[in-house]
């Protein structure tokens, strides 16, 4: 009973430390998509032609997450560094133009800040893509389950059927637990995967 309860618990925190991951994952796409759009209202106060430049390339950047970079992330692929360069690139831009409209000079300055932003946004974006549940942790987990099924079978019950009901719902608990732990450990993978809902959107109501 003990080692049954340790191990119910064990798993189930584990499971929730899954599902914290993959709920920081999905904010941190929605942080990258909310600092795109950002960046974009922040350039639509630069002058011509650099302004052209700038929507340039955050057109670009976008069609390369979504087309390109997501469902390599849904494949389980690394990320090409293309997204990156055209953000260098923005940023090279951003350097070369010069005013002497102090107006002026603070967009520029709120541009470039919120262009970090987006630097930051897609680098913990990208690094997500990285973490996994370590396999020491898959090895505890499945001991654990397999601990509990088997010391069910060490209870007594009124009938053998009882007891097999007992232990078939105990055996469907943890592997729907551990089917959660797989699905929030993959956040751009399987059925439950996140999707680029965030740049989509404000490519559909202000690139078209």
């Amino acid at each position: 009973s003990t080692v049954g309860l340790f191990s119910s618990v064990l798993i189930s925190l584990i499971a929730i430390n899954a599902w914290n991951f993959y709920t920081n994952v999905e904010q941190i796409v929605n942080t990258e998509g909310h600092a795109v759009e950002d960046f974009y209202r922040s350039v639509q106060g630069i002058p011509e032609p650099t302004q052209s430049i700038l929507m340039g390339d955050i057109k670009e950047y976008i069609e390369v997450v979504t087309t390109e970079e997501w469902p390599d992330m849904n494949a389980g692929k690394v990320v090409s560094d293309k997204g990156r360069l055209i953000l260098l690139r923005s940023n090279n831009t951003l350097l070369k133009f010069k005013s002497n409209d102090p107006v002026i000079v603070n967009i520029q300055s709120k541009a470039m800040d919120e262009l970090s932003n987006l630097f930051d946004a897609r680098r913990d974006r990208i690094l997500s893509t990285k973490t996994h549940v370590p396999l020491v942790i898959w090895l505890v987990m499945f001991l654990s389950a397999f601990l509990t099924v088997a010391v069910s079978y060490l209870y007594t019950a009124e009938s053998v059927a009882m007891h097999m009901i007992s232990t078939g719902f105990i055996t469907a608990s943890l592997a729907a637990t551990l089917f959660l732990v797989v699905i929030f450990g993959h956040p751009f993978q399987g059925n439950m995967r996140i999707e680029p809902v965030t740049f989509t959107s404000f490519q559909e109501q202000n690139l078209k």
